[in-house]
């Protein structure tokens, strides 16, 4: 039976509640890219208390705090400080996600909006995120070993989509489908709720860079004799779809 401290109405969170939370971003974020019908189910554990922290984050009324969400906040300070995550960044997460009752999935529509400057923060706050709780070279328990498998897949479909080359703000390359598409669009579209991605650091990452078969990393970054976490024990082949090709399918054999 789960003590639950004094003072609050529920056991706090666990990292694993935290961890699934983020994993759960990802996976609605750009699971769909590959999907048929272009839709993902990524429910976090607890949804009701995550809309109550975006709330206690954001809130839209002058009203009494939540206890039990502060405590929650409180828990939630302690992994991203643990951690070294961009607190900006997962709040922001957390108020999206209390805005639409779901993680609303926002890469499509920064693309649609031709928003540049938000999808290279974006992508690249989102690579430091996912270095930091899923290191490619880590003794991790089992399940991280295979969310992490699964967060770079999705991400690696998301760059592949969109980007050549990715290093820091300034050090980056569109795919050409893409940067003509952002070239035709000189006017600027306001986005709702990317506070998160306009404000708090945003670092340069390992240059990360995409050909023909997919997302590759460059040779400096593979430590000869090591397994890299998650490597599946099959390749898989990727080839660049034509412009107009808006869906994608895998097949393994």
């Amino acid at each position: 039976m789960t003590t639950i401290p004094r003072g609050m109405a529920m056991p706090p969170l666990t990292p694993q509640d935290i961890t699934t939370f983020l994993y759960t971003y990802f996976k609605a974020e750009y699971a769909p890219i590959r999907s048929f019908f272009s839709t993902a189910t990524a429910i976090p554990t607890h949804p009701g208390r995550w809309v109550a922290m975006g709330t206690e984050l954001s809130p839209t009324v002058f009203r009494p705090a939540n206890a039990q969400a502060q405590k929650d906040l409180a828990t939630l300070d302690d992994y991203l400080r643990l951690h070294g995550l961009d607190a900006t960044f997962v709040h922001g997460l957390i108020v999206r996600y209390a805005r639409f009752d779901l993680h609303e999935r926002l890469e499509k529509k920064l693309y649609e909006s031709c928003r540049e400057d938000l999808m290279v923060r974006k992508a690249l706050k989102e690579k430091t995120l996912m270095d930091a709780l899923w290191p490619t070279y880590a003794k991790s328990p089992a399940d991280l070993v295979e969310q992490g498998r699964k967060v770079r897949a999705w991400y690696g479909d998301m760059f592949a989509k969109y980007f050549r080359y990715l290093h820091s703000l300034q050090d980056y390359k569109l795919r050409l489908e893409v940067e003509e598409r952002m070239r035709r669009t000189p006017q600027l579209n306001l986005v709702p709720f990317v506070e998160h991605l306009v404000n708090g650091p945003v670092e340069a990452v390992m240059p990360v860079a995409a050909t023909g078969t997919g997302v590759v990393l460059p040779k400096s970054s593979v430590m000869e004799g090591v397994r890299p976490e998650g490597r599946a024990d099959r390749f898989e082949i990727r080839f660049d779809a034509p412009p107009y090709l808006s869906e994608t399918q895998t097949k393994s054999v």
